[in-house]
């Protein structure tokens, strides 16, 4: 007997975890964590390694995240422009 493998639930589940990842980032932005911060946050409380999320980013946040380190001056380089 096999079972059958259902994409459409898979994808989403993965959409699913990703909207949930992006509004618990900025939810923990707003209350005034960098969005690194939030990212590291985020991994503590779902017991998650930091690692493992990084390919889960999506663009927009690795800019911000980017930008908010330019910024600080924690990494070099220019900040990515708005669209």
């Amino acid at each position: 007997m096999t079972q059958e493998f259902n994409f459409d639930s898979v994808q989403q589940e993965i959409e699913r975890r990703m909207l949930n990842l992006i509004e618990d980032v900025n939810f923990l932005h707003a209350s005034g964590l960098t969005f690194i911060e939030s990212v590291v946050q985020y991994c503590e409380d779902e017991g998650i390694d930091v690692e493992e999320i990084i390919p889960m980013l999506p663009p927009a946040l690795i800019t911000k995240i980017h930008d908010e380190g330019v910024k600080a001056k924690t990494i070099h380089g220019k900040i990515f422009p708005t669209l």
